[in-house]
C-alpha cells in the first residue's frame, strides 16, 4: 500500500515538480522511509490507520474519504508541531492535498488499487525468462484481471516492437510472445483450480499475523513442503534508502514507462458515452 501512495499520491506531484523519483530507485526508497518511520515515530497503528485511509481515498476517491483522510494527516501534523522530524514526514503526504487537491483523486482509474495485473505482468516475464514461448494464457474469469484485459492485450501484444529493459530481480522483454489469453472459470479449468490451492497456501503462508497453534503448524508444514518456492516478484519493506542499497544505482524506471505509454495509449479502449 505504501508503494501505491508513492506512485498515484507523491509522483504525480514530484512529476510536475520537475522531479523524476522512478530515477535510481527514489521510489522504493521513498516508501522503505515512510513505512518504517511512521512506526518508528509513531507506532504501528498510526501506520496502519493512515494506510487504511488512503486506501479508502484512493479506491472510492469520493470528496468525503479525501476529506477523511486530509483531516487525519492535519491533525496528526497539528500534534507534531516543533518536531521538525515528524513535521518533515508528514509533510510528504500532506503537500499533495495542498497543490494536487481533489480533482487528481477524482481522475484516478477505478481500479487503481488493483494488484492483479501488475502480479500477471512480473509472472509474463519471469515466464518469458525461463521459455521464449509462445505462451497462451488462462485466467480466473472472476477476477479483477477480466476488467483491465484491454490493458493486458496491449502489453503482451506479439506487435509491441522489440524492447529490452533489465530491471533490479527483472528483465523486460517485449514482445512478449502471448498469443492469446483467455478466461476461464475455475469450476471447469483444473490449471485454475490447481492455482487456486496454491495461492490459498501461500497466503497462508505469510499471515504472520496470525500465531494460533493450528495455523503455525499448518505454515511450519508448508514451509517444509517447500512452498517459498512458490513465493516470486515479493516486494517486502527494508531499511534501505539509498541507490546502493536498494540496487538501484543508475536504474530509470521511466525509461520503460516512456516506451510502454507510446506504444499502448491508441489501444486504450474509448470510453462509453
Amino acid at each position: 500500500m505504501m508503494t501505491l501512495i508513492v506512485d498515484w499520491w507523491m509522483e504525480p506531484l514530484a512529476y510536475e515538480a520537475g522531479l523524476n523519483l522512478y530515477k535510481d530507485g527514489a521510489n522504493h526508497g521513498m516508501a522503505n522511509m515512510l513505512y518504517f518511520c511512521l512506526e518508528s515515530y509513531w507506532s504501528k497503528g498510526f501506520r496502519r490507520k493512515v494506510l487504511e485511509h488512503f486506501q479508502r481515498m484512493l479506491r472510492t476517491r469520493t470528496l468525503e474519504r479525501y476529506t477523511e483522510c486530509q483531516l487525519l494527516i492535519e491533525k496528526a501534523r497539528r500534534h507534531a508541531t516543533g518536531d521538525p522530524t515528524r513535521e518533515e514526514l508528514l509533510r510528504y503526504l500532506s503537500v499533495s492535498f495542498m497543490l494536487l487537491g481533489y480533482d487528481h483523486v477524482r481522475r484516478m482509474p477505478e481500479r487503481a488499487l488493483d494488484i492483479a495485473l501488475t502480479g500477471l505482468v512480473q509472472l509474463g516475464h519471469m515466464w518469458t525468462e525461463r521459455h521464449s514461448g509462445p505462451w497462451s494464457v488462462v485466467h480466473d474469469q472472476s477476477s479483477n484481471m477480466s476488467k483491465q484485459k484491454w490493458i493486458w492485450d496491449a502489453y503482451s501484444a506479439e506487435t509491441m516492437p522489440p524492447a529490452k529493459f533489465e530491471n533490479p530481480g527483472t528483465v523486460a522483454r517485449f514482445p512478449m510472445n502471448v498469443t492469446q489469453t483467455r478466461f476461464g472459470d475455475s469450476a471447469q479449468e483444473k490449471q485454475l483450480q490447481i492455482c487456486d490451492v496454491l495461492a490459498g497456501a501461500c497466503s497462508a503462508f505469510a499471515r504472520f499475523d496470525k500465531t494460533d497453534a493450528e495455523h503455525l503448524a499448518y505454515r511450519d508444514r508448508l514451509g517444509a513442503a517447500g512452498i517459498e518456492n512458490f513465493f516470486t516478484g515479493v516486494m517486502w519493506p527494508v531499511p534501505e534508502v539509498t541507490p546502493e542499497g536498494l540496487g538501484r544505482r543508475g536504474w530509470d524506471g521511466n525509461i520503460a514507462l516512456e516506451y510502454l505509454t507510446q506504444n499502448m495509449r491508441a489501444k486504450r479502449p474509448e470510453p462509453k458515452p
